[in-house]
């Protein structure tokens, strides 16, 4: 019962992350004609799956 749970959560978020990197795929395309170069790094790093930090923070 227990492992039945565990499998159809991580179903349910398999497909998040699914619909989520669908989603970002849009936008990373949207932004492709505004910041070029921006797009192709957080492109590379959606199909990778790493961490990306597009810009950094700025400092007061």
């Amino acid at each position: 019962m227990i492992l039945d749970l565990f499998l159809e959560l991580k179903l349910e978020a398999e497909k998040i992350l699914n619909n989520l990197s669908y989603l970002l795929k849009c936008v990373i395309a949207g932004y492709t004609p505004i910041l070029p170069i921006s797009s192709a790094k957080a492109f590379q790093a959606l199909e990778k799956r790493e961490k990306l930090i597009l810009f950094p923070k700025l400092e007061a």
